[in-house]
């Protein structure tokens, strides 16, 4: 749905007004003598950062990274590389979201649905391919240094996993505190584009071929004329009196998952 929308709608710009420093308003005129002159020099101070803040981008309603959205499998159609050079809360311009992968040409992808769907054992792989490769140039997989111990591993613990989402779906896990942990994360590309990152693959594949409504993502970098969209619909519908519609413009973003915050903030 999402991975469809146009790449260049949606540029143009909304930027939130600069916030008015008054913390030296009416004060000047109250002092003399070395008074008056460090007030001015403090004036003077206030005036140059707020030039500076005017030459920032005027980025807002940057989401909490710890927000967890719901997101259905089969609107996660890309898979982002360089996933590892992205931060969490970025918000960034430029080409990086055009360098992805379609998630069905993954090896993980490719190879789960040749195992579960095809019965192909796990050794005759694409995956198991790459991981020979790697183990014979000296470096562990998973913690092992052989294929026969990495398929033990696959065939007790990835096979578990699919059973459990089978049965189960996908559950959030939690640490001793309470706390959401092991979450798939995802970006968000300049039209709205979910482009998975690199934890939860076998999950993603596995939440796909089993038809899995909705799973659980992070949001961890998006694009600067994707924000430009949250911003504009953060002024024209979550600080709105009375919960208007919004505007036609972003009436076909409602169902988004990374703008429930905005649409529906109470909730």
């Amino acid at each position: 749905m999402f991975a469809s929308l146009g790449l260049n709608r949606y540029h143009q710009s909304n930027p939130a007004p600069l916030p008015q420093d008054t913390r030296f308003s009416g004060r000047a005129l109250a002092y003399r003598g070395k008074e008056l002159v460090a007030s001015l020099f403090d004036l003077s101070v206030v005036s140059l950062s707020s030039i500076a803040r005017a030459r920032e981008p005027a980025i807002t309603s940057v989401a909490s990274p710890r927000k967890i959205i719901w997101i259905r499998p089969e609107d996660i159609v890309f898979k982002i590389v360089g996933d590892h050079e992205l931060k969490a809360s970025e918000v960034l311009p430029g080409e990086w979201d055009l360098k992805r992968n379609l998630v069905a040409d993954t090896k993980k992808y490719r190879s789960i649905s040749q195992h579960f769907l095809e019965d192909v054992p796990w050794q005759d792989t694409v995956l198991f391919e790459m991981y020979a490769r790697r183990l014979g140039s000296g470096e562990l997989v998973r913690g092992v240094d052989s294929l026969a111990k990495l398929a033990r591993v696959y065939e007790t613990k990835v096979d578990a996993l699919y059973r459990d989402l089978s049965a189960n779906g996908f559950r959030i896990a939690r640490d001793l505190l309470g706390q959401p942990t092991n979450v798939p994360h995802v970006h968000i590309g300049r039209g709205g584009e979910i482009l998975y990152g690199t934890k939860g693959n076998h999950r993603l594949a596995m939440a796909k071929l089993l038809s899995i409504r909705l799973i659980p993502c992070h949001v961890r970098a998006r694009h600067a004329d994707w924000q430009k969209i949250r911003d504009a619909i953060l002024s024209d519908v979550a600080l709105t009196e009375g919960g208007r519609e919004p505007s036609n413009l972003y009436r076909e973003f409602r169902g988004h998952p990374d703008l429930a915050d905005l649409f529906y903030p109470n909730q």
